[in-house]
C-alpha cells in the first residue's frame, strides 16, 4: 500500500492498495478501482469459481467512496461468454474496449490473417503458433473473443455423494 495524498489518522485507505478477490477489503472504501485480470483459466473451466467470482463482482461498487459512485478501470481477458465482464456490462452498464493481437491493418477487425497491433512483443509468427497450440484459448487470451468450448463443462456442485445398502442382512 502507498500513501499519497497524506491523509488523516482516521482514514483506513491508502493511496493505492492491492488486493485480490479473495482478500478481506471490507472496511476500505476507493475513489478510483483498477481491476486487472479478475479470472483466469480456473474461472473458465469451473462453474462453481465463475460464480465466485461474479459473486465479488456483484459487490464490487459497495467498495467505492462514495459507494456506488466511485469510478472502475478494468483490464481484462474475456475467458467465455458468460463471464464477469459481461455481468459488468449488463448490470452496471460497463463499456469494453477490445483489441485483438492482430487486428487487419487500418481497422480494429480481429483477424488471424492480420497483422500484431504489438509486433516487437509478439510476431505474426509467435501468434501464429499459440494459435495452432491450443485455439480456444489463443481466441480468449490474445483476440479477445471467446469461443465456446473448453468452457465449464462440470460443476463440482453436481457431485453427490451416496452408498448402497443390500438391505438387512
Amino acid at each position: 500500500a502507498l500513501d499519497l495524498e497524506g491523509r488523516d489518522l482516521y482514514e483506513v485507505e491508502a493511496s493505492i492498495s492491492g488486493y485480490g478477490m479473495g482478500s478481506a477489503a471490507e472496511g476500505h472504501h476507493w475513489r478510483w478501482m483498477i481491476l486487472v485480470d479478475l479470472i483466469g483459466k480456473r474461472e473458465r473451466d469451473s462453474q462453481a469459481d465463475m460464480q465466485r467470482a461474479k459473486n465479488w463482482v456483484l459487490t464490487h461498487t459497495a467498495l467505492m467512496r462514495p459507494a456506488e459512485s466511485g469510478n472502475a478501470y478494468v483490464n481484462c481477458t474475456p475467458w467465455t461468454y458468460d463471464d464477469v465482464y459481461a455481468l459488468m456490462c449488463k448490470s452496471y452498464g460497463y463499456k469494453l474496449y477490445r483489441r485483438a493481437a492482430l487486428e487487419k491493418p487500418g481497422t480494429r477487425e480481429a483477424s488471424l490473417q492480420g497483422e500484431p497491433i504489438f509486433p516487437r512483443f509478439f510476431t505474426r509468427d509467435r501468434l501464429l503458433k499459440l494459435y495452432k497450440a491450443n485455439p480456444v484459448s489463443f481466441s480468449s487470451q490474445y483476440m479477445c473473443n471467446p469461443l465456446p468450448g473448453e468452457t465449464q463443462s462440470f460443476d463440482p456442485d453436481w457431485v453427490r455423494w451416496f452408498s448402497i445398502s443390500r438391505g438387512d442382512p
